[in-house]
């Protein structure tokens, strides 16, 4: 058992193994592993919409940012994986998004 403390406050933990733990082989993320595709992006976890770089219409190239999203006051560029053409934004600044909402969407050239 780990003991630390801290002026008032005292934290206590311990290590176990995982079978101690019950937990399953691999925790689930919730998002899947394909949150950014040619055809779309979505938001690969909760927060705040803080800069919205791109609008409908435009042309982004590979690594171009296209938004911001901020958690836990750590800020997320979004950025393009590909040369695409920008179809829809579907948020807007200041805009509160869940993880796995559609942010991005890309049309076809």
């Amino acid at each position: 058992m780990f003991v630390v403390r801290h002026s008032s406050f005292v934290f206590t933990w311990s290590l176990m193994s995982r079978e101690q733990s019950n937990l399953p082989p691999s925790l689930p993320t919730g998002l899947p592993s394909d949150y950014k595709t040619d055809e779309r992006i979505l938001a690969p976890i909760p927060g705040v919409v803080t800069k919205v770089f791109v609008k409908a219409g435009e042309q982004v190239k590979a690594g171009d940012p296209l938004l911001v999203i901020e958690a836990m006051k750590m800020r997320n560029t979004i950025r393009s994986a590909h040369a695409l053409t920008v179809a829809a934004v579907n948020v807007k600044e200041n805009d509160v998004v869940k993880a796995g909402q559609m942010l991005v969407e890309f049309g076809h050239d």
